[in-house]
């Protein structure tokens, strides 16, 4: 096994687990019947889901480069960066 296929496996395994903590989180919000509630459990939801966003980007960068120039792997972290401060 490569050690391509072997980040692609992490990145798309740690996306499984947490699209079912946000079916969870869906669960709870429905349940709960409560904007009050709904929106705590949604404002957690947002800061682990970037810290995700974070995390598997970070993965897939490692795995970049060395095959990518220097120039057009900053485009990606400075996309990343973006991202982050946009969804703030």
């Amino acid at each position: 096994m490569t050690a391509d296929l072997v980040r692609v496996y992490w990145m798309s395994g740690i996306r499984v687990v947490f699209g079912l903590f946000n079916v969870g989180a869906a669960y709870l919000m429905f349940h709960s019947a409560s904007v009050k509630t709904s929106s705590m459990i949604n404002g957690v939801l947002a800061l682990v889901m970037t810290s995700v966003f974070l995390v598997v980007m970070g993965i897939g960068v490692s795995g970049m480069v060395l095959k990518v120039a220097p120039w057009k792997l900053s485009f990606v972290i400075i996309g990343t960066v973006l991202i982050v401060i946009g969804s703030r």
